[in-house]
């Protein structure tokens, strides 16, 4: 005997076939959303990226014109002390100046801010001579403080003959001597390029 009757859909097979459409449209809402989102940086506040250093960067110079030119005192030095980690993971090392070449005297005492980098023993080390490239340091926008910043730094090798030690400025010359710089700064005024 053949029947004539047809199956009507349950209930559920009715709820599963209208559920999953529902579904899918919801999860495509939430996914262009998040894609939405992640786009145009709304949603939870992410944190800024910290510089490696810890603290304020600087800028590396390519030539000893532009290194000069942005270094308000250029001086030979001798490291005399090293003062404790600051809260900002910088070492403030004290330095007397033993030959001053712009903006600093003979028997200045400077205080130098160097920004450690990755747990490396600070550059400037106590009971050794130095040729400096520094600018003054200042916390974001504020007045300037007593103390310097690094812009070039070298290791006395010689007789007024001095080693890069900056790891990071590789273009400039590896070994230079006092007058050379001299040179320079007798044709480059200090005019620090403010977009660094």
């Amino acid at each position: 005997m053949i029947s004539n009757h047809h199956s009507k859909p349950s209930i559920n097979s009715w709820r599963v076939g209208y559920t999953l459409p529902r579904m899918r449209l919801a999860a495509g809402l939430g996914l262009a959303a998040l894609t939405l989102t992640a786009t145009l940086g709304c949603g939870p506040a992410q944190p800024l990226p910290v510089p490696p250093t810890g603290g304020p960067t600087r800028a590396v110079f390519t030539s000893l014109e532009e290194l000069t030119r942005n270094s308000s005192v250029v001086a030979v030095v001798e490291a005399t002390a090293t003062s404790a980690v600051e809260p900002d993971d910088a070492t403030v090392t004290t330095v007397e100046v033993v030959r001053a070449l712009r903006g600093a005297a003979r028997g200045d005492q400077l205080k130098v801010r160097q920004l450690d980098i990755a747990g490396a023993p600070p550059l400037v080390q106590a009971g050794t001579t130095y040729l400096l490239f520094l600018d003054t340091f200042r916390w974001s926008l504020a007045e300037p403080t007593d103390e310097y910043l690094i812009t070039g730094i070298s290791e006395q090798t010689g007789p007024r003959t001095y080693r890069n030690l900056d790891p990071e400025a590789v273009l400039l010359p590896a070994t230079i001597t006092e007058a050379e710089v001299v040179a320079i700064i007798e044709q480059t005024p200090f005019a620090p390029d403010l977009t660094l």
